[in-house]
């Protein structure tokens, strides 16, 4: 089955929503909010740079939402992921 671009990223969305994932635009305001560049972003996940404007599969293991706001030294509580 082939889906074009608008459906596929429709799928993508509720996918993620079903999943209790973050959608883009949440993961951009956090990461903005935050003062941080993509390169920053990325060191932080522990993902390639390329990863994160492409949204492409992380190259290492995906960091946990603790493990980011340990990072960040901001507890998973305060809300902003």
């Amino acid at each position: 089955m082939v889906f074009d671009n608008h459906t596929g990223h429709e799928i993508n969305r509720v996918l993620r929503q079903q999943l209790g994932l973050l959608q883009p635009e949440q993961i951009r305001t956090g990461r903005t909010q935050l003062g941080l560049n993509q390169r920053d972003f990325a060191a932080l996940l522990g993902a390639a740079v390329a990863s994160v404007p492409k949204r492409r599969a992380l190259e290492a293991k995906p960091a946990s939402q603790a493990t980011v706001c340990a990072n960040l030294q901001t507890p998973p509580e305060s809300g902003i992921f």
